[in-house]
């Protein structure tokens, strides 16, 4: 499968006006039923919401998809994306994200997830201060069980900024 499409628009925020270009795509593979790639993208014209200004955004988003058997599913993400302004880069991030599903039975599911970020801005572009670089770890761990249509129990644990950030 495959998806390209260039466009324009028109979009105001804070009061302003951005006219904006930009090509976004998505492809997908799937080698067998058990292995499957995903790869999106979007690149042009992008508003810098924190600074109220024009930008130029690159995104990428592979996605890889593994079923392990009937009941195991792995997915594995990474977000990369730049913003660049008329002086310079303002940012670029990072999310990478682990997911693991076990489906016991119709009933009841386990769910795992680590998420990483990594962020890297230049304070010097921005309007407030912000830190130079971030970066956060993220994880869950959720066990549903559905009693009947109408009534699922989930327990769950999160855990959240286990990262450091550095000004």
């Amino acid at each position: 499968e495959l998806f390209v499409q260039a466009a324009d628009r028109t979009r105001t925020y804070a009061g302003e006006r951005f006219d904006e270009r930009y090509v976004e795509g998505r492809a997908e593979v799937r080698f067998s039923r058990a292995l499957a790639l995903e790869v999106s993208g979007q690149f042009g014209d992008e508003i810098d919401f924190a600074n109220v200004r024009p930008g130029r955004q690159q995104r990428l988003e592979p996605k890889l998809s593994l079923n392990i058997g009937r009941h195991l599913r792995a997915e594995l993400a990474h977000a990369w994306q730049q913003l660049d302004v008329d002086e310079g880069r303002l940012f670029e991030a990072n999310l990478t994200d682990l997911r693991l599903i076990w489906q016991f039975d119709v009933r009841t599911m386990l769910r795992a997830i680590v998420q990483r970020s990594h962020v890297a801005r230049d304070p010097s572009l921005y309007l407030e201060p912000v830190e130079a670089e971030s970066e956060r770890l993220f994880g869950q761990l959720l066990f549903s069980f559905k009693l009947n249509p109408q009534t699922v129990f989930f327990l769950g644990y999160s855990e959240a900024d286990l990262g450091t950030a550095s000004v």
